[in-house]
């Protein structure tokens, strides 16, 4: 009998209800002109990066207990395609070109293919190297890896790049996640969740909390 780690359901119904409260003010803020400043300043920025972290995360933990990563990856990804032809087509100043469910559909595929290697690392050097390619490549869209500028932004004259956070001036996406760096930080909640269950923290992932282990 499968573990069930209620932990990372309440994770992620924390970041669903998130998630609603946020677009519910976006809408308002964007879509009806409401005067709901803070949508526009960083605490909007960090609330909206918050969701995406803790999404992007407990992705990555989840995606070391599926038994099809490769399926659930072709189903995600084409799903956040399917996401860019509505956009395109009802709201085309709102698309989606390259956002979250495309990340994490190739990010599923990605783990699948590398899944051999990925099983030979130590979880928590794993994770503190995935980490760190994270923040080394955090700024790759804006021409900087591992603080070292490589490139010019305004230089770029492509966008078919754009999956992996490099693209041209007349780029635009609603939502944007590239495989660089986000990957990295799916990878990191990958192993993380392998160095927690390896310490022996696998009671307490699976202690159920009440309300938000039942949103999903």
């Amino acid at each position: 009998m499968r573990t069930r780690y209620f932990t990372l359901d309440a994770l992620r119904g924390f970041a669903l209800i998130n998630m609603v409260a946020y677009h519910f003010c976006y809408d308002l803020r964007y879509l009806y002109g409401l005067p709901l400043r803070f949508m526009d300043e960083r605490s909007g920025f960090c609330w909206q990066q918050m969701i995406c972290w803790t999404f992007i995360l407990v992705s990555g933990a989840s995606a070391s207990l599926s038994r099809r990563p490769a399926r659930r990856g072709i189903a995600v990804l084409g799903c956040g395609m399917l996401l860019t032809v509505v956009t395109f087509l009802i709201m085309p100043g709102q698309r989606i070109v390259f956002g979250v469910l495309h990340l994490l559909g190739c990010a599923m595929l990605l783990t699948a293919g590398f899944l051999p290697l990925l099983q030979r690392l130590p979880p928590a050097a794993g994770a503190a190297g995935s980490f760190l390619l994270f923040l080394g490549t955090r700024w790759i869209s804006s021409g900087f890896l591992f603080g070292a500028r490589i490139f010019e932004p305004g230089t770029v004259s492509t966008d078919l790049f754009a999956p992996l956070g490099i693209y041209g001036p007349g780029f635009f996406s609603a939502d944007y996640f590239p495989v660089v760096p986000w990957y990295f930080l799916f990878l990191t909640g990958y192993f993380l969740f392998g160095a927690l269950r390896a310490g022996g923290a696998g009671d307490l992932l699976s202690r159920k909390i009440p309300l938000l282990s039942a949103v999903k």
